[in-house]
């Protein structure tokens, strides 16, 4: 697949972020990675979280206004608190909403704001440094119409300078190489670029012969190095990434190279879907899953170039 010509000029800070926030136990590893992919020139976010309507708040079927109130001046007090400790607090919003779906209170608030990106933390049932995401951040990275970033347990933000992309030449993995890179530009961060070249599918005799996959073809090797060889001919001015071609299981071969290396990593999503939204493919959702550092999943419209190119939202809803 061809891409734009060498040292191309290229600009992409979050500038808009959505942060749901879940209380300081999941919500202060979302703060700090937002806090980090904001842009310190333009950027804003918005702190948000929901609070249910339970049962426990009616009578008789009817809802008790008083105790829907008394909820959501918590809600706010919690987030007006989380916000007063953050070194963004000018630039930080916070909104509270009534809603059983924390997914789509963040997903409506993305569109809404036209945001760039929205940041969750990840489930703390796993170890510290894994990214494992619960169900807010599962149904998020179905249905957002923007770049869904995933902050690990225990993290708690820092510089980045390295920064990882998956890479497989795909219309959603151009979105996030050019992402990456022009990340990479603005913090002047190392960029490690990953292709990985999967075994040939065993046949219906190979498995009739209790035989596995085989490696993969000479033809599938020589079109992962001619696309990371435009990787490198094409990369921005200043910018020289390393480029690794990988053999097995994507997500297992990233994950094992990215740990304790990367600062960042950057996966496309699956290219389908209602306003192009970032709907998690395979690779991404191991990568998210497996990765020890914060991984961020782009659409193919996360892509902006320049001042005068449309932001990732605007360009999903156009």
């Amino acid at each position: 697949m061809a891409r734009p010509c060498a040292g191309r000029s290229v600009r992409f800070m979050f500038r808009t972020i959505v942060i749901g926030y879940e209380g300081p136990d999941r919500g202060d590893e979302a703060i700090a990675l937002a806090e980090v992919l904001r842009d310190p020139r333009k950027g804003t976010l918005l702190l948000a979280s929901a609070y249910p309507l339970a049962p426990a708040m009616t009578v008789g079927g009817y809802v008790v206004p008083e105790e829907i109130d008394k909820l959501r001046d918590e809600t706010k007090a919690m987030l007006a608190t989380a916000r007063d400790a953050m070194p963004a607090r000018e630039r930080t919003r916070i909104r509270a909403v009534a809603s059983e779906s924390p997914p789509r209170v963040l997903t409506e608030m993305a569109e809404a704001e036209r945001a760039d990106l929205v940041v969750v933390g990840s489930s703390h049932r796993g170890a510290i440094g894994r990214v494992l995401p619960g169900t807010t951040a599962e149904r998020l990275l179905h249905g957002a119409p923007c770049a869904v970033a995933v902050a690990p347990r225990g993290y708690r933000g820092g510089s980045i300078r390295h920064i990882g992309v998956a890479y497989d030449g795909s219309p959603e993995a151009e979105a996030a190489l050019h992402a990456a890179e022009a990340l990479a530009v603005e913090l002047r961060a190392a960029l490690t670029v990953y292709c990985v070249v999967e075994p040939t599918p065993p046949s219906a005799a190979m498995i009739a012969a209790g035989t596995g996959a085989e490696w993969p073809s000479k033809s599938a090797k020589d079109h992962a190095r001619h696309l990371l060889w435009a990787v490198s001919d094409n990369a921005p001015a200043g910018l020289q990434p390393e480029t690794l071609l990988l053999h097995g299981e994507p997500a297992v071969e990233i994950a094992a190279r990215a740990h304790g290396v990367i600062d960042l990593l950057f996966a496309g999503s699956r290219g389908y879907g209602p306003l192009r939204r970032a709907l998690l493919g395979s690779v991404s959702g191991a990568l998210v899953r497996d990765a020890g550092c914060p991984v961020v999943v782009t659409p193919h419209t996360a892509i902006a170039q320049d001042d005068s190119a449309p932001t990732t939202a605007q360009a999903v809803h156009a």
